[in-house]
Parts: C-alpha cells; structure tokens; sequence
C-alpha cells in the first residue's frame, strides 16, 4: 500500500546537493496551508514559510538546519474561541544512513531512508511540535460542572473502604 503524499513536499535529492549544500525556500501555498491546517485541526494557517539548507557532512551523513515561521489559528481548548499564535522555530536535524530512531537519545541521528529528503515533511513535522497543545483564549478559565443532586455514588467506594478493612486486620 502506498503512502499518501505529505501536504508539504520539498524533495531534495542528495545526489544533486553541492558540497556546500543547497538551500530550500519552503513558502506553503493556500491549499498546502489549507491541508496543513485540516491534518493539524487548525481553524487557519495564514502563513508558512521556512528556509532550510541540506548539506552533506562526513560518512554520508547529512544536516538540514535553518528556521519556520508561520501564523496560526486554533480553537481554545475551553470556550472554542479563535487563539491566534505565532510560530518562530529553528531545525537542526542529522541524517544518517543505517542509523536507527532513538527516542533516548535527541542528539542521535535520524534513519535516511533512499536518496532523498522531504524537507517540506520536516517544516510541517517541525510545525506540529511548535503548536499548543491547550490553546487559551485570554481569560478563558475551566469550572467543572457540578456533580447533580440525583448523583449515584461512586461504584469504587465500597471497595475503597473493603480495602481500608483489610489494611486495618493485617
């Protein structure tokens, strides 16, 4: 089964990437912007855009380094209100072929998988990690809702107080 194409794609084949490397404008048009907010649950991205440069480095390593800046707008997690953020992010990522993902380790670097790098796929992955994850509108505050009059008790409290019994016997 084939793998749906990423909302932002910016392939860079390495084989064509100087020795100095090569810089990438990533400047997301309206329907990658739109496809980026329906995939990330924005109610707006008003604007992406990054420069990344891919360089080669020793071993067959390579470094994708450079920055993202982008506008969003997502629902306040309590009253459901527009919240408005700016996103200002750097990237630093290694590639290296044979290498295995290691979540213990942040400086590891990452699996290159075939020739190329989807440096659009890191912006809008970069993307993703920069957002809030409990967007608040200003003064937006929770209040539970009180517990009704006609409650049941809690199911767990007979044995909350069987288990206290028993604590008492030993």
């Amino acid at each position: 089964m084939k793998a749906p194409p990423e909302e932002l794609s910016r392939p860079v084949r390495l084989d064509r990437v100087p020795t100095r490397g090569v810089a990438v404008d990533v400047s997301a048009s309206e329907a990658e912007r739109a496809a980026l907010a329906r995939r990330f649950d924005l109610l707006e991205l008003p604007a992406l855009k990054a420069e990344v440069t891919v360089q080669p480095g020793l071993g067959g390593a390579w470094t994708v380094t450079g920055w993202l800046r982008a506008e969003v707008v997502q629902a306040c997690v309590v009253t459901l209100d527009p919240v408005a953020q700016s996103i200002d992010e750097t990237i630093d990522l290694r590639f290296a072929p044979g290498a295995k993902a290691n979540v213990d380790d942040p400086d590891a670097p990452e699996p290159l998988v075939g020739d190329t790098i989807d440096v659009g796929a890191i912006v809008a992955d970069h993307l993703s990690l920069a957002l809030d994850p409990f967007p608040r509108a200003p003064g937006a505050t929770y209040e539970p809702a009180p517990e009704p009059a006609d409650a049941k008790p809690n199911p767990f409290a007979a044995l909350e107080r069987l288990k206290g019994r028993l604590k008492g016997e030993e």
